[in-house]
């Protein structure tokens, strides 16, 4: 996993009108980090289509509960306000892995990822089902979302196995 984290500054403006580039000036903290959390799928065995997987081997089998827990407890220590997920299943399983597991606890409720704004999957070219995810504090709402899912090379072949998502991060001065 990777995470960073960027300062953005913006002065206040005084009653007199006047800037004051010392002590008055707002600090916007923002983390965000990326985590392949490898297969992330929910309890129930897809089976898939000879075609799609001709020798048998695509692995949908639920993520034990132990590996679920660690994978819970390190995004919580993170304390991201973003997190760009690899490998899960579906929306569906990225929704039931955050109610259950993502910041329930009193102390870091604020970091909550609201489901509306704050919660987006989307298929990739995975013949397995393996989508990406993004989940987004309050504060920084998801806004435009772009795909790059079918972007091909001159040879017609895609250039990326899964997807590149580029997204959007709004900021909620609220």
């Amino acid at each position: 996993s990777m995470a960073a984290q960027s300062e953005n500054t913006k002065p206040e403006t005084s009653q007199e009108g006047s800037t004051s580039t010392e002590a008055k000036k707002k600090i916007v903290s923002y983390r965000v980090g990326t985590y392949n959390v490898k297969n992330l799928f929910d309890r129930i065995t897809d089976f898939l289509p000879e075609y799609m997987d001709p020798l048998g081997e695509a692995d949908t089998d639920a993520k034990p509960r132990k590996e679920i827990n660690t994978l819970a407890r390190r995004i919580n220590k993170s304390l991201l306000d973003t997190l760009a997920l690899q490998e899960i299943e579906s929306y569906k399983t990225l929704m039931d892995f955050k109610n259950a597991h993502l910041f329930t606890s009193q102390s870091t409720s604020k970091r909550n990822y609201p489901s509306k704004s704050g919660v987006f999957s989307m298929p990739s070219n995975d013949n397995r089902g393996i989508d990406l995810g993004v989940l987004s504090t309050r504060r920084f709402p998801i806004g435009k979302i772009t795909s790059h899912r079918f972007k091909k090379t001159n040879e017609q072949k895609k250039i990326f196995s899964r997807d590149c998502l580029q997204v959007e991060i709004l900021f909620d001065e609220g």
